[in-house]
């Protein structure tokens, strides 16, 4: 068990943060991240025009070497404020493991690692083989300067290729192999911010997790059996010929429950037919869910992985709103969204530019940082409600027509 001793408390924000933001050009001034949290103040609108107007303005070349390269891994950890211990014990005690497939911006990999970092949990971070020389070379530094993070370059990467799901398995591959006691998998995106501190996802990921994208959080004994079962490779050798295979990659191994038995495993079949079903009964929903408090986080869908707004009709019938930028069909998260963000049950949001609305990434960045540090009011964070995810209530033996599934 780790020694109490040894945990991390007495941090406070202004100061353990104070050169992260002295080093954004103007920040401090133009950006006023408490009002734009909140749309009933009475400064939103001219805080969210001022924010708008703000521009990171530092290029990657600036941005690497404004750091000590005489000394690297201090300047990394102290510019950015990495954690050097747990700030929990139940963080200590609750390791988790993340893995993720990268390929440019260097500023905005290292802003979120430091996000998402902690020293008791395990990273790999496989580079796309397509990266430029100069990102894969200072990403590898973060694997010599940190002890639990894996950096490894992978093959070049098409889309829809078999590349990606190669990379990403060996990255869970590499984590499971290493002797780290660490507990629940999730995957990520060089475009991903947190909306749960780590201390509230030690508190949630105790459920399986699985969506039919890249995206999922699983357990250490289904990576377990994801890394060794011969099965899984015969499924992955068929996946690897379809097409978009990263798609469908983790559905496919944990829904087939009759082929492979997996802790978590699932009927992909019945219930990716009741999802359908309630997609169309869902059309008939006419009034969306009241803005609730944030500690209370409504589950809307049975995925709550990764936060991603699609363009397209949501389930009441209305346009999906992005008050940032569409792109890909895809929302960039600008700053008037950062409310609702705070509102979402999931785990982590995607997606984020810093060279568009970077008011919107560095606010919700600097609010979940300053939040892992308030463990009193985390304290209250309600992990019960998770309890209601459709493949919870399945694994504890509830009729597939009993269960409800939103989107």
């Amino acid at each position: 068990m780790p020694d109490e001793t040894a945990i991390l408390k007495p941090y406070t924000s202004n100061v353990f943060f104070a050169k992260t933001f002295d080093i954004l050009p103007s920040f401090q001034d133009k950006v006023q991240c408490s009002i734009l949290f909140n749309p009933k103040h009475s400064n939103y609108i001219n805080a969210i025009q001022k924010a708008e107007k703000w521009r990171y303005g530092i290029s990657e070349f600036m941005f690497w070497n404004s750091l000590e390269t005489s000394n690297i891994c201090a300047s990394i950890k102290n510019t950015f404020a990495f954690f050097d211990k747990p700030l929990s014990q139940e963080e200590a005690e609750y390791p988790l493991a993340y893995g993720m497939l990268v390929y440019k911006d260097i500023r905005q990999i290292t802003y979120m690692l430091s996000a998402f970092y902690q020293p008791q949990n395990a990273y790999c971070i496989g580079i796309d083989g397509n990266a430029k020389i100069d990102f894969q070379e200072r990403l590898k530094i973060f694997g010599k300067c940190f002890s639990n993070i894996h950096v490894f370059v992978g093959p070049n990467v098409t889309y829809g290729g078999p590349e990606i799901p190669i990379i990403v398995l060996s990255c869970l591959q590499k984590l499971n192999e290493r002797k780290h006691p660490w507990k629940y998998y999730q995957y990520l995106s060089g475009a991903d911010l947190p909306l749960k501190t780590n201390l509230e996802m030690a508190g949630i990921p105790p459920m399986p997790i699985w969506k039919s994208s890249l995206s999922s959080t699983f357990s250490r004994a289904s990576a377990n059996i994801i890394s060794k079962d011969p099965k899984v490779y015969e499924l992955i050798q068929f996946l690897l010929k379809t097409g978009c295979p990263d798609e469908s990659l983790w559905a496919t191994i944990a829904g087939n429950p009759e082929y492979i038995q997996m802790p978590g495993g699932f009927s992909a079949a019945e219930m990716f037919a009741k999802i359908k079903l309630d997609s169309s009964d869902s059309k008939k929903l006419s009034i969306p869910p009241k803005i609730r408090p944030s500690n209370s986080f409504p589950i809307y869908s049975y995925y709550i992985s990764r936060y991603q707004v699609w363009d397209g009709i949501n389930e009441w019938g209305l346009q999906n709103e992005c008050l940032g930028t569409w792109s890909h069909l895809s929302c960039i998260y600008g700053i008037g969204d950062l409310p609702t963000l705070l509102l979402r049950p999931e785990l982590v949001a995607h997606k984020f530019y810093l060279d568009k609305h970077p008011a919107a990434f560095f606010c919700l960045y600097k609010k979940i940082r300053e939040r892992a540090l308030d463990l009193i009011n985390q304290q209250k964070f309600n992990a019960s409600t998770y309890e209601q995810l459709p493949q919870i209530q399945l694994l504890r033996g509830k009729s597939i027509d009993n269960v409800k599934f939103f989107f």
